[in-house]
């Protein structure tokens, strides 16, 4: 039902993605499965975020990001846990930053800063509804 928003919605775009508060702003981390999006999310919740979703940023044409909160499913060796944030924003929030990150089992911490166009180019690629509606996209 949530993908079948996602695709037709044409108020908003939604990103696959997780997302939280800071600072007034909202931190969007764009990526597929498997890419670490939720462990990122609840560490930084764990930091102190404010928590507005773990599966889509939902951007209206003004700009803004909508909560979209569910359970956070966090992978486990037993299969998966879901986590209820203590801390839900519920109030849209403008884009603060945007952070493009894989999982990769010991790699150390050694970010780069994307350009603007190779940031837009990441969320662009985990819009859903960016073939069925490239327009709004």
């Amino acid at each position: 039902l949530h993908f079948y928003l996602a695709c037709l919605c044409r108020e908003a775009i939604f990103v696959h993605a997780g997302v939280v508060g800071w600072r007034n702003g909202a931190v969007v981390i764009p990526g597929r499965s498997f890419a670490g999006k939720s462990t990122l999310t609840m560490a930084l919740l764990e930091a102190g975020a404010s928590y507005l979703s773990d599966e889509y940023a939902v951007i209206d044409r003004n700009g803004l990001i909508h909560p979209f909160p569910r359970p956070i499913s966090l992978r486990t060796e037993d299969g998966c846990e879901r986590v209820r944030p203590a801390s839900v924003c519920l109030q849209p929030l403008p884009l603060l930053a945007m952070v493009s990150t894989e999982f990769s089992a010991g790699a150390e911490w050694s970010p780069d800063i994307l350009s603007a166009g190779n940031s837009a180019l990441e969320m662009l690629a985990n819009t859903v509804s960016a073939q069925a509606a490239p327009e709004l996209a």
